[in-house]
């Protein structure tokens, strides 16, 4: 579970990002990287309790692109 957790961590620094941001395109970036963070923990959540106990990070498949 530590893997959700930074990826937990790396949601919410995005949020203070955003919170900080002085343009509003900015925030939504970070409001939207922030979100991927949040969905990749929810994924390893799901990952975890089907079975799959290892801690290390999955090999990168597919990227994430912002559709801004």
């Amino acid at each position: 579970m530590r893997i959700v957790s930074e990826y937990r961590q790396r949601a919410e620094e995005c949020r203070k990002l955003a919170k900080l941001a002085a343009n509003p395109d900015d925030r939504k970036v970070f409001d939207g990287m922030a979100q991927h963070w949040d969905m990749l923990a929810d994924l390893r959540i799901g990952d975890v309790e089907s079975g799959d106990q290892s801690t290390s990070v999955p090999a990168r498949t597919k990227r994430f692109h912002s559709n801004i």
